[in-house]
């Protein structure tokens, strides 16, 4: 890989919906080697938008993870015509690497789930199918950058970079960390125990061409593990594995060394995010991050973590507030909608509060619909439609108020168990993980909420049913 390596900052990674595991699978490695990634989904876009990403100087790289053609069934799920997805597929890059193509290079049998998906990477090829996949993807998208591809003479460091990856499953501990932090579970020991061995087998790699420019990527892999590694003590309530003090100063020579490495200096601020009182420092760095990296949609999580931050000071809602407007601004996410619709309702600005909540819904409606979100977009979903439940109280609208609990109990009771999502990512354990999920979510507010809205309109049956509900639960 030599020098091309170096010069692969940045990639965008369009993909098929219905391939959403796939696209997490590639965008974790290419994280995990410190290149920047950005998300873009096929029928979600128009020719326009295509053209407007394509002749953008952000990324380096192009990869699409999907069909090349879609079946008539695909068709009906995407709610895209066929002829309309040729015509998406037909304004990407020449140059873009297939996700498709690079499993038909490796010889790799590709079938349908028992739910219509197709089974992910992660899933169906062992760890030995997975690293020829993934190193025949970086070969590709480095071909991309400079025709070269990787270098015969460092080829055995990068697959030892790729086997880590596989080897402990490191897509699935680092989603997993997204889906549930902030508490203690069993995905979380998990993940944690993943990332100090990939951390410790890093270390292990021969280190052929370690002084190449591949260096940089390799000494960032060990330090991101680390930095997962003590994300995870912190939800756990655990001593951090790696010392702060050491990690920083470990990230610090890394940026020191790598002057233009500007993914090294994120993962210097998110170094110190599970010490509360390193906030200053975090700011610092990522404000310096920003001036380097300018407008780009790279920047909106630099903008989110920043605001996170703020929020940990008093006083500093508006900073906090300005932050999340500039993510937002550059990437469009249902995270920072929820933190700008807080914001309003906090305010008693509740119709613009409903207006942004309404945004994550419409984000998040394809995949309620088809039982395809994971943990943390229906975690979203029912706190989205639990803060609608209640602005509507407060606004005095008990119809709205009902109508939005009960869909809140409905995410409980119905969406989680109905996932197609669980299934396929978790398997065997999908109900392990349902059931870590509900942990998180309480019903203690909708059910206080809904027994208000009953008493209000003199309904003393519901009253009755819902105040049971609420005394059951301080039983259980």
């Amino acid at each position: 890989m030599g020098g091309s390596m170096k010069t692969l900052k940045s990639i965008i990674i369009i993909h098929d919906i219905i391939y959403r595991m796939d696209f997490a699978y590639l965008a974790e490695l290419f994280r995990y080697l410190g290149i920047f990634v950005c998300e873009d989904i096929l029928v979600e876009m128009d020719e326009e938008q295509i053209l407007e990403r394509y002749n953008s100087t952000d990324y380096d790289a192009y990869i699409f993870v999907g069909n090349k053609k879609i079946t008539d069934k695909e068709e009906k799920l995407l709610g895209c015509r066929i002829e309309e997805y040729a015509g998406l597929i037909g304004k990407l890059p020449p140059k873009t690497v297939y996700f498709s193509n690079c499993w038909n290079n490796c010889g790799l049998g590709r079938s349908l789930s028992t739910s219509g998906f197709p089974e992910p990477a992660h899933i169906c090829l062992d760890e030995k199918q997975q690293t020829v996949l993934l190193l025949d993807v970086i070969h590709r998208v480095l071909e991309q950058v400079d025709g070269k591809g990787i270098d015969a003479d460092i080829s055995e460091l990068w697959s030892g970079l790729v086997e880590v990856y596989t080897q402990n499953n490191l897509m699935f501990h680092s989603m997993n960390l997204q889906y549930y932090s902030k508490l203690p579970s069993i995905a979380v020991k998990d993940a944690k125990e993943a990332f100090i061995q990939a951390y410790t087998q890093i270390l292990g790699c021969k280190k052929q061409g370690i002084d190449d420019k591949v260096a940089m990527h390799y000494k960032y892999a060990l330090l991101w593990c680390a930095m997962k590694a003590n994300n995870a003590c912190d939800y756990q309530r655990d001593i951090l594995y790696f010392p702060l003090v050491e990690l920083v100063e470990q990230c610090k020579g890394l940026c020191e060394e790598y002057k233009d490495f500007t993914n090294a200096k994120i993962l210097l601020g998110l170094c110190y995010e599970p010490s509360s009182g390193s906030g200053n420092e975090a700011l610092m760095v990522f404000k310096d991050v920003l001036q380097e990296m300018g407008n780009v949609c790279f920047t909106s999580p630099v903008y989110y973590w920043m605001g996170k931050r703020f929020e940990s000071f008093n006083g500093k809602e508006k900073d906090a507030e300005a932050c999340y407007i500039n993510a937002n601004e550059r990437k469009e996410k249902f995270r920072n909608y929820y933190k700008l619709a807080i914001f309003e309702r906090d305010r008693k600005g509740y119709d613009k509060s409903l207006e942004l909540f309404d945004k994550i819904l419409d984000k998040l409606e394809w995949k309620l619909e088809n039982d395809f979100a994971d943990s943390l977009e229906l975690e979203y979903a029912f706190k989205v439609c639990t803060q609608k439940c209640f602005i509507y109280y407060h606004m005095k609208n008990y119809a709205a108020t009902i109508e939005m609990g009960n869909k809140v109990i409905g995410i409980i009771n119905d969406k989680i168990d109905n996932s197609k999502f669980f299934k396929m990512f978790y398997g065997d354990k999908a109900p392990d993980y349902k059931e870590i999920l509900r942990k998180r979510l309480s019903l203690k507010t909708v059910y206080q909420l809904l027994m208000e809205a009953y008493s209000d309109l003199m309904n003393k049956e519901k009253v009755k049913e819902y105040k049971q509900k609420l005394i059951e639960m301080k039983v259980g």
